[in-house]
């Protein structure tokens, strides 16, 4: 049996010279503000957080929110792109499935260290409305077939930036 585990973690990004600020509010006025996004991990439970642990096949729930309505998810993989084993020269890749707040779907297989992906947020500019995207990761059968059997890992940090 193969079981994958990956810790995911947030990260609060921003544009470029702008203050980085916890629960970005709406600018009243175009240009009143620069454009900042976040993102939120949520727990089975519906609280935030900054870390999920997922097992292969499993979904975490987040909040991703824009001042401007669009954002760009960078996931970073910590091992390179692959699930490392005991043996860290085996390998198990991944894939991953991001669906933002408009439904639309996304999957970007894993190869190097980081994918991104583009998506669009709800009217409100930050995450007080609770979840409204979901990330799943998981091996493509025949990766997981290849393996030794085994605990396989890594750790994805999620930032996003405003577009």
């Amino acid at each position: 049996m193969i079981m994958t585990v990956l810790a995911i973690m947030a990260a609060f990004a921003s544009a470029p010279g702008a203050d980085a600020r916890p629960d970005p509010t709406p600018a009243t006025q175009a240009g009143d503000a620069a454009p900042v996004a976040q993102i939120r991990i949520f727990a089975s439970d519906g609280r935030h957080g900054r870390r999920n642990d997922l097992v292969n096949g499993s979904s975490a729930t987040l909040c991703v929110a824009s001042t401007t309505g669009r954002y760009r998810l960078h996931v970073l993989s910590n091992s390179g792109g692959v699930m490392r084993g005991s043996d860290v020269r085996a390998g198990l890749a991944f894939r991953v499935r991001f669906r933002d707040a408009s439904g639309s779907e996304q999957v970007k297989q894993m190869d190097g260290g980081e994918i991104v992906f583009e998506g669009r947020s709800p009217s409100q500019a930050d995450c007080r409305g609770g979840v409204n995207a979901f990330l799943l990761v998981d091996s493509p059968e025949s990766d997981i077939l290849k393996n030794v059997a085994g605990e396989y890992a890594d750790r994805l940090t999620l930032s996003v930036e405003p577009l």
